[in-house]
């Protein structure tokens, strides 16, 4: 742990020999920090966050699929299709949905104990108990925090690309 945050910490963004950080998000960032619940604890926990993750997505270069699929796979549950409402990561196949309200979040529960299925792969549902923001830059800032990599900037030098296909990144 202590010589990954060195590594990190050194990190240096030259473009011709590194990758950045968050190109390399399922090296860096551990499931174990975005201390989850997974939904058969769901009574005995009590909610304060209405974050769910979505694992387990299927594997982007074998069943190609988008943010809006993943939205309307949820759709029937609640859940409302904003920008700020989910956020896909395909290399780290999880998704990060803010459901509208922690009642509709029991409510997806309810009717999604047993399999929950999207392009052959059983997902893995959880929620997830650490503080995540969820407008795009702050999004960027807490997947970074949880990596253990500071963001020094404002946000005015990071660019942020929504509904980029795989063919035009």
């Amino acid at each position: 742990e202590g010589q990954r945050r060195a590594e990190l910490r050194s990190y240096s963004p030259d473009p011709v020999t590194s990758l950045t950080v968050g190109e390399q998000m399922e090296i860096h960032l551990q499931r174990r920090n975005l201390m989850c619940s997974n939904l058969t604890n769901f009574h005995s926990t009590k909610l304060q966050n209405k974050l769910l993750l979505v694992g387990n997505l299927p594997v982007f270069h074998h069943n190609h699929y988008t943010e809006a699929n993943v939205a309307d796979l949820l759709r029937p549950f609640g859940f409302h299709y904003s920008d700020q409402s989910i956020f896909v990561l395909p290399t780290l196949r999880m998704a990060f949905v803010v459901m509208p309200s922690i009642t509709e979040l029991r409510k997806f529960y309810i009717k999604n104990q047993k399999e929950f299925t999207f392009k052959g792969s059983k997902l893995i549902l959880e929620i997830i108990h650490c503080k995540i923001f969820t407008s795009p830059f702050q999004f960027y800032k807490s997947l970074m925090k949880l990596m253990n990599f500071d963001v020094t900037n404002d946000g005015s030098s990071v660019v942020f690309i929504q509904n980029i296909s795989s063919q035009e990144a």
